[in-house]
């Protein structure tokens, strides 16, 4: 089985978006929010891209994924319930109005410790020590992958979020738009 990383790739005439406008980054990674998340948080899309208005089921440019009402429901009915949670969000256009359609940020909240941290060269945060910055080239140690796991964040390095493969071909043979799923493997912390 392969392991990827869910990501997104910006495509001329797709929509780019800024990041939610959210207080506490930090507070997104791994825990439980479903309860605690506020109903008005809004994604505007980048000025920088005003020409680019198409929404995808995947949107590029937020730090957070974003995905659409067609990824929800395929994922809810593959992945264990309670792993993952689908967080609400507008997505605002160019001229600052709600898009009608529904969308949401995608939280795995199962946490995998599978870096091979000697294999993979790892670089710890001096700011926050039990995080990764980065690394040379990523290993994951398989072995401690369950073999129900789906769709994770990584121990150390909850900003990756990864998908298996057998998953990912679910997603695309559904014909779902904004794709982009890059090896796990050799991954560096850029891009």
């Amino acid at each position: 089985m392969e392991f990827l990383r869910w990501s997104s790739d910006q495509e001329d005439g797709y929509c780019v978006l800024d990041s939610p406008l959210v207080d506490d980054e930090s507070q997104y990674l791994g825990e439980d929010l479903h309860c605690s998340w506020p109903d008005d948080v809004t994604v505007p899309m980048d000025d920088d891209y005003p020409e680019d208005i198409e929404l995808v089921d995947n949107p590029y440019g937020s730090i957070f994924p974003i995905v659409s009402q067609k990824i929800v429901d395929i994922l809810a009915k593959e992945l264990p319930e309670g792993n993952i949670e689908f967080l609400p969000v507008t997505i605002l256009n160019h001229k600052g109005h709600p898009e009608p359609d529904n969308y949401f940020i995608l939280h795995p909240k199962e946490i995998v410790d599978c870096i091979d941290q000697e294999a993979s060269v790892v670089e710890w945060n001096p700011l926050a020590p039990e995080e990764l910055m980065g690394c040379e080239s990523m290993v994951l140690n398989e072995d401690k992958i369950p073999p129900s796991s789906k769709l994770f964040r990584l121990k150390h390095w909850g900003s990756v979020i990864i998908i298996r493969s057998d998953l990912a071909e679910l997603l695309e043979s559904e014909g779902v738009t904004g794709l982009y799923f890059p090896p796990a493997k050799g991954y560096n912390g850029v891009g």
